[in-house]
């Protein structure tokens, strides 16, 4: 019998080419796949900051849930020791502050942690370099946070974040889009050697760096002693010296304005007490002209205030009330871990003092006394 030309054309050799496609887009979507997971295993840290935070918030909130969070930059992370806060306060705490972490992604945090039903307090920790940063900004930091929390999570719970995740309006034009199931090309460990130790041991073998189970991350080192860090009382000079010089931007985005406001609508409708604190770090009269930092306190101030709550700036804590020495500071822009003892029992109090409804704006300088319009 006779092979017609339609069928020499769509027969079984014609089959067997396509179903070898198949086979070979299968094998290397699997080699792909394979050296993705071995470049993770080499390059991605074991136990990022970030994962400790998720994995260590998840097993608090299952046995002792926490009645306060700290959300915010690595200011706060390395700031605020709930070791030291919570006798002062007579809090249950957990930090879950990470690396540049977004206003958007504490919001979604303060979120998240309120589903327990146990959360009664947040402190949030202002970053004055994120006020005027994008989201998009912080492309690195919020990709490995938010991997973090997908890697922390059961099935199915972990595929919706990472769907939103890639779905984002933020990130859905973006590489950050195309990259977060490759973490390795943006969460990348210092130390490739030892990374692949801890991994092949499955414990952490040098605790620097990593959080304590209350969720802070101590900080042993001490700023450059030898930096001249401008006060209060030298700014409107220095500002006047250096006019010429470019200070860093210091103002509040309208993207960042409305995560704040999302946030302290979220806190009022929920219950949830809301307080907003600078952290001291030594160097922001260096950075920031004394004027703007005076405009930018004031606009903080009255937006948290609008909604019942309390902006708290410790860079402006009057010496007679508190202060810390050069040798209490990690670097420019951190506590070390005395300096986070230190800092964590004075914020303690002030909070216990505001919940006791007492004034404390008399711990604080008005940084207009000293600057010049």
């Amino acid at each position: 019998m006779q092979t017609s030309k339609t069928q020499e054309r769509t027969g079984t050799p014609q089959g067997r080419t396509r179903t070898g496609r198949a086979a070979g887009f299968l094998l290397f979507l699997a080699i792909l796949l394979g050296l993705n997971q071995l470049l993770c295993f080499l390059m991605e840290p074991y136990r990022s900051s970030s994962e400790e935070m998720w994995y260590g918030y998840e097993a608090r909130a299952e046995e002792n849930p926490p009645d306060t969070i700290i959300v915010g930059t690595s200011q706060g992370l390395k700031g605020i020791n709930p070791e030291y806060l919570d006798p002062a306060l007579g809090s249950s705490s957990y930090n879950m502050s990470t690396n540049m972490q977004s206003l958007a992604s504490s919001r979604e945090i303060i979120r998240e942690a309120a589903e327990t039903k146990a959360i009664k307090r947040v402190l949030l920790v202002i970053d004055h370099e994120v006020l005027s940063l994008r989201r998009a900004d912080s492309r690195r930091a919020e990709q490995a946070l938010w991997m973090a929390r997908a890697r922390s999570e059961s099935f199915p719970d972990n595929l919706k974040t990472i769907g939103s995740f890639v779905t984002n309006p933020v990130w859905i034009k973006t590489s950050a889009s195309l990259t977060f199931l490759t973490p390795w090309v943006y969460n990348r460990s210092t130390d490739l050697k030892r990374n692949v130790r801890e991994k092949l041991a499955g414990k952490v073998l040098d605790d620097t760096g990593h959080r304590l189970s209350n969720g802070y991350e101590p900080g042993e080192g001490v700023v450059d002693q030898s930096i001249h860090f401008v006060t209060l009382e030298e700014a409107a000079a220095w500002d006047e010296k250096q006019r010429n010089s470019t200070f860093h931007e210091l103002d509040l985005n309208r993207e960042n304005e409305t995560n704040l406001k999302e946030i302290c609508a979220f806190c009022r409708e929920n219950g949830i007490e809301l307080t907003a604190v600078v952290v001291p770090y030594p160097n922001y009269l260096n950075i920031y002209r004394l004027a703007d930092y005076a405009a930018i306190t004031d606009e903080l101030k009255d937006l948290f205030s609008s909604y019942g709550f309390s902006f708290l700036d410790f860079n402006l804590t009057r010496e007679s009330a508190f202060a810390l020495s050069g040798t209490d500071y990690h670097d420019v822009g951190h506590l070390n871990s005395s300096g986070a003892a230190k800092f964590s029992r004075f914020l303690g109090t002030t909070l216990k003092r505001l919940d006791a409804g007492e004034e404390v704006t008399d711990l604080f300088y008005d940084p207009w006394e000293f600057a010049h319009d």
